[in-house]
């Protein structure tokens, strides 16, 4: 549906081209028209539209080569807003014209307003006056405007068409044309036109002439530099002109960056990207004020760097980097593909735990604080048991299960390890430990051997032992990063910020085509339905993208540990149902298992990451209940029933806490009826999966049972399709969608951002490592676990073990 201004400014364009078919001919215009003003300042207020940095433009008309000043013209602009200043005439005679203009692009199509009125001693002649206008652009190859503009103090009226054209499709050749027609013209034929080329053979450098209809000639030359421009023009006035024939426009860009052959072809690569990852690294971040780094910021810095052929290097700058295995493996990965460019990494850490040897792995130089170290003792993963601690406390627990590896309420009903949980956490632990060593190994800083001794040697690892074994190549403290900096480019560099990337500042001009839409949905935390990841308005996002048909594609990005079914099953109907229409694409994060599973199942294709825990197809369920507890603490309870079962959601609230536990245990038969709705969901599960990915019932049954995969472990089961990260599966989407090579791609997010993140008093008064936000609140695993259990008990439950939800977002948090 289009906005009420767009729909204003089309009607305010048509009624001016009514008004100006039945204008009287005569009527005096009472603003300057267009062909006295093209040279200096644009008409249509459109333009203000394609503004996406502040920018201001001087300009100045001298007679002759280096005369007497005849005109002048200031423009500021910033997106969406205008303003500009066109001095014209003699001292006697002079008038200067202020403007105002709004202007909003979409795709294709570029509207706007403008307000024009004049000061000076001839601004008798001049009145205020409106203009509207758009300017399309639905190809590379061809760009269309209109503009109209009536006086508000007579009946003076002007319409102006535009037409570009760009035979390649690039900057390389542009062909110009306008007419103009206002109400002092004798007939629609009488016009004023001219016509003109462009010429960018590089970057920057643009050579122009133009030939007009009233004769006379221009040509000129603008060169860019970045955020500063200068132009000069000469313009042979036509014979009608009774004015100097002979006269100069010279013109100053400054702010707004402009493509330039200092920053493409005679780049050098003198400056290095500094990139901060001081703690836990989150998905996403938030909208406002979030200075704590995100997966997706940093991926794109890099990736931009590597394009960018005045950056001849990183340096990450990571004293108190904790991102997570998997997010560690992502980051490292594409610190290679960087280093593929031929381009160097420079590593700085302080302490750090085994994540941070990913970056080592991927990086040219390493370079610590002498007094640094790396917490390197190994991988654990263990589990509390509180079936001893909770019979203690009067707390009964019953556990529903059937299959063997769904060990999510071992943690409450036992007081070790069953000899299914301890093969899978074996084996998954052991592949953490393998995919560790072997990036090391592999990238030449250490052998098998000595990483070994390493593991052994301490639980923290000094800065000088890491130099010893390879890990460290020099020490020092961040603030002299420069002088190695220095010493590895060979000679002086900079600094700078992702905000300083030629490809991030770069106007989007020399393509005029609108850019493909690919939607990008972030299934971050427990699935529920109304908390945690928030499937109900994520399965509305979902919708309103496959409803959408300008978004073509459309990449999951799954992140959880599961929840409830129903939740499950509102967010993969919609997954289903869109991928009917358009591809959807899964990319796993770390961990994306059981009721995560499900999410991601119908898709098209599915990605996990070397590092993923996915699979955990199952179902669990549980019961908890007052066997004493109440006694205790001295608290009696009463009440009226009707219904065999009713008591069994009656029982003492404890104080403070607010927990209410039933009252009793289950009977035989609730506890059969449980057990058989328990059994009933895991067979759903598994035809679910079957049908989705296309493979027998009992072969499923067979890599189901709750069991945990690795993502390489995953692919061999033919649960996901291909081993890659978030970029990867971005790629495929936009291959799957038919996007051509070459094409710019618009990302449409969702959810929205939470607007800013705010300190979570227990985390102040604890340290506990929590975050909320105006929007959401993002709870550590064990209170998330037990909100959920407790929350739903008795209901069959789609989540892998706390304690794996503890042992991998240690660290990294489920956050956006």
């Amino acid at each position: 549906m289009k906005s009420p201004r767009f729909r204003f400014v089309c009607t305010s364009v048509l009624l001016l081209i009514l008004s100006l078919s039945q204008a009287p001919l005569y009527a005096q215009l009472g603003f300057i028209p267009h062909a006295e003003r093209r040279a200096l300042l644009p008409t249509n207020p459109a333009e203000t539209g394609f503004v996406e940095q502040p920018d201001l433009r001087l300009s100045v008309r001298t007679e002759g080569l280096l005369g007497s000043m005849q005109d002048y013209s200031v423009t500021a602009a910033v997106p969406g807003l205008g303003f500009s200043v066109l001095g014209t005439g003699t001292t006697h005679d002079a008038v200067t014209e202020l403007r105002f203009s709004s202007g909003a692009s979409g795709r294709v199509f570029s509207s706007g307003i403008g307000f024009t009125t004049y000061r000076g001693e001839g601004a008798a002649a001049y009145g205020n006056s409106l203009s509207s206008g758009f300017v399309v652009r639905g190809s590379n190859y061809a760009s269309a405007g209109f503009t109209g503009t009536i006086s508000l103090a007579g009946s003076g009226m002007e319409g102006v068409g535009d037409l570009a054209i760009r035979p390649f499709g690039t900057p390389l050749l542009t062909l110009r044309g306008d007419y103009a027609l206002d109400s002092e013209h004798e007939d629609l034929l009488s016009g004023d036109w001219s016509a003109g080329v462009q010429i960018e053979p590089l970057p920057g450098i643009r050579f122009s002439g133009a030939y007009a209809s009233d004769g006379g000639v221009s040509a000129g030359i603008h060169v860019s530099a970045g955020r500063i421009g200068t132009g000069y023009a000469v313009e042979q006035a036509g014979p009608t002109d009774n004015g100097d024939p002979l006269s100069s426009v010279w013109s100053l860009n400054l702010g707004a960056y402009d493509r330039t052959v200092f920053d493409t072809v005679l780049a050098q690569p003198t400056r290095f990207l500094e990139l901060r990852v001081p703690g836990p690294v989150s998905e996403r971040g938030v909208a406002l004020f979030d200075q704590s780094p995100n997966m997706r910021d940093l991926v794109q810095a890099i990736t931009e760097a590597a394009l960018d052929p005045t950056v001849g290097g990183i340096v990450l700058n990571a004293r108190g980097a904790i991102p997570g295995q998997s997010r560690a493996m992502e980051l490292a990965e594409h610190l290679n593909r960087f280093r593929a460019s031929g381009k160097q990494v420079v590593l700085f850490l302080e302490t750090a735990g085994m994540d941070a040897l990913y970056l080592v792995a991927a990086s040219d130089h390493v370079y610590m604080d002498p007094y640094g170290s790396v917490f390197m003792p190994g991988f654990f993963a263990n589990t509390t048991y509180l079936a001893d601690l909770l019979a203690e406390a009067g707390i009964g627990a019953e556990e529903f299960r059937y299959e063997t590896y769904k060990s999510g309420f071992e943690t409450f009903v036992r007081s070790e390890m069953s000899d299914a949980e301890r093969e899978q956490r074996d084996s998954y632990v052991g592949h953490y430990y393998e995919s560790l060593m072997s990036v090391l190994v592999l990238s030449g800083r250490i052998t098998e051997e000595n990483f070994g001794r390493l593991i052994d040697f301490a639980p923290a690892v000094p800065a000088a032992t890491l130099q010893e074994h390879g890990l460290v190549d020099s020490l020092g403290r961040y603030p002299d990063v420069d002088d190695v900096l220095q010493e590895i480019a060979g000679g002086s560099v900079t600094r700078t910020g992702p905000a300083g990337l030629v490809p991030r500042n770069t106007p989007r001009d020399d393509r005029w085509e609108a850019p493909a839409r690919i939607g990008v949905v972030f299934a971050i935390g427990e699935v529920l339905p109304d908390s945690g990841m928030n499937t109900r308005a994520l399965a509305q996002t979902l919708r309103s993208m496959r409803e959408d048909s300008s978004i073509e594609a459309v990449l999951i990005r799954v992140e959880s540990p599961g929840g409830s079914i129903l939740a499950s099953e509102l967010l993969a109907s919609e997954v289903r149902r869109t991928a009917d229409v358009k591809p959807v694409i899964v990319s796993m994060g770390g961990l994306a298992a059981s009721g995560g599973y499900w999410i991601s199942m119908y898709a098209d294709t599915i990605f996990a990451e070397p590092l993923t825990l996915t699979g955990s197809i199952g179902v669990i369920g549980g019961w908890f209940s007052d066997e004493g507890i109440s006694r205790r603490l001295f608290l009696e309870t009463d009440g009226i029933q009707r219904g065999r079962s009713a008591d069994l959601f009656g029982g003492a609230t404890l104080p403070l806490v607010g927990l209410e536990l039933p009252g009793r245990g289950l009977t035989t038969e609730e506890r059969e009826e449980f057990l058989r709705q328990t059994e009933a969901y895991y067979e759903d599960f598994l035809e679910r999966v079957a049908d989705a990915r296309d493979l027998d019932t009992e072969r499923v049954h067979d890599i189901a049972q709750g069991r945990i995969w690795t993502g390489p472990e995953a692919l061999e089961h033919g649960l996901v399709d291909r081993i890659g990260t978030f970029t990867d599966a971005l790629e495929h989407v936009v291959e799957a969608a038919g996007v051509r090579p070459g094409r710019r791609v618009e990302l449409v997010t969702g959810p929205a951002l939470p607007v800013f993140a705010i300190p979570d008093p227990s985390a102040l008064l604890f340290g506990a490592q929590r975050r909320q936000s105006l929007t959401q609140t993002q709870p550590d695993a064990l209170a998330s676990y037990l909100d959920v259990t407790l929350r739903m008990n008795g209901q069959p439950l789609v989540m892998v073990p706390f304690e794996l939800m503890k042992w991998y977002t240690r660290g990294s948090q489920y956050r956006y």
